[in-house]
């Protein structure tokens, strides 16, 4: 499955390297293109190109009009046929035996709820001096120090090559699940934690987490995006969806909402914690410099996106525990009935 906003200029590698998937002959197989509210003719384009690549399986295009990654993400889950979903972003390149090895994992092992691999940096141009301290944050690396059952090791995968059961998208179907992070998030924004969210969704359903090197793709990562602007960007946003994920990993050892015995709300707890954080750093950082990159700096961008994130909430962010925990509780429910 590929979503693309406008990707009619990045979309032809992409593709090309989908084409040359080797092994598959035998494996149900198509290309799910999930056109992203383009203005830029890229459902065109895909069709036109996938015909001269002559596939040895079909493309199949649907339009999603809302914008968002998220809202193509699951308009995509929803439309796929076959036992298990690839997310292959637009700009992607899988090597040739990613299908074929990542199906036999999956078919091999019950267990497995997603699959992630390792990404290789393409450049456009010439790579900064930070990006091998901060390459995680595109996707790029290996994602556990080794192959095998990460799922006691990471606390997610990428989505970026992720693979991952139908049957477990089947499954939050089915309990109406909705992700927070596509409810909040406002269209094309540089959030991320989608990829988290998903994870631990599949964890509280009882799969694994499952990590093999061997699994490559290349990532293709513009000049536009390698710039400090575009990490604290990055950073910021991280912070924001942090709030939603920390709640995630709370409830997998928790089954009572946070702070129910303290005096103030816990929403205002945890955001005049982050606010102490935030001021006694403040001093250090009003002069920061606009060239170089400071590990601590990213941190405290990351923290001011957290407190924007928890004072926009305030009362509401019981709810999410509440949200998560209701769900916990129906998934428990149903491992009992097997």
């Amino acid at each position: 499955m590929v979503c693309t906003y406008n990707g009619k200029d990045k979309l032809g590698p992409t593709l090309e390297h989908l084409a040359r998937q080797k092994g598959i002959e035998n494996i149900n197989t198509e290309v799910l293109l999930i056109d992203n509210a383009s203005t830029d003719g890229t459902g065109d384009f895909a069709l036109e190109k996938w015909k001269t690549l002559t596939g040895k399986f079909p493309l199949r295009l649907i339009s999603e009009p809302r914008a968002g990654k998220a809202n193509a993400s699951i308009t995509g889950f929803n439309a796929c046929k076959y036992s298990f979903i690839l997310v292959c972003d637009d700009d992607n390149w899988l090597c040739e035996d990613y299908v074929k090895r990542a199906f036999d994992i999956m078919n091999g092992n019950s267990s497995i709820g997603v699959l992630g691999g390792r990404g290789v940096a393409v450049f456009e141009g010439t790579p900064p001096i930070w990006f091998a301290r901060y390459q995680h944050i595109f996707a790029v690396g290996d994602q556990a120090a080794e192959n095998g059952d990460v799922t006691d090791k990471v606390d997610f995968l990428w989505g970026a090559g992720m693979v991952f059961r139908k049957e477990v998208w089947a499954k939050l179907v089915q309990i109406q699940y909705s992700f927070f992070l596509n409810e909040r998030r406002e269209g094309n924004s540089n959030w991320g934690g989608d990829d988290v969210e998903l994870c631990e969704m599949i964890r509280m359903l009882g799969y694994r987490l499952w990590f093999d090197s061997n699994l490559t793709y290349q990532h293709y990562l513009p000049a536009g995006r390698m710039s400090y602007n575009y990490l604290k960007s990055r950073f910021y946003g991280l912070g924001r969806a942090r709030v939603y994920l920390h709640a995630y990993v709370y409830c997998r050892t928790n089954n009572v909402v946070p702070g129910i015995h303290l005096k103030y709300p816990y929403w205002v707890d945890k955001w005049l914690y982050h606010m102490g954080q935030y001021l006694t750093r403040l001093p250090q950082y009003l002069f920061e410099s606009k060239t170089e990159i400071s590990d601590d700096y990213l941190k405290f961008v990351a923290l001011k996106g957290e407190i924007h994130e928890l004072y926009t909430l305030k009362g509401q962010y019981n709810k999410v525990f509440e949200k998560i925990l209701s769900v916990k509780k129906v998934i428990e429910g149903l491992k009992e009935k097997r």
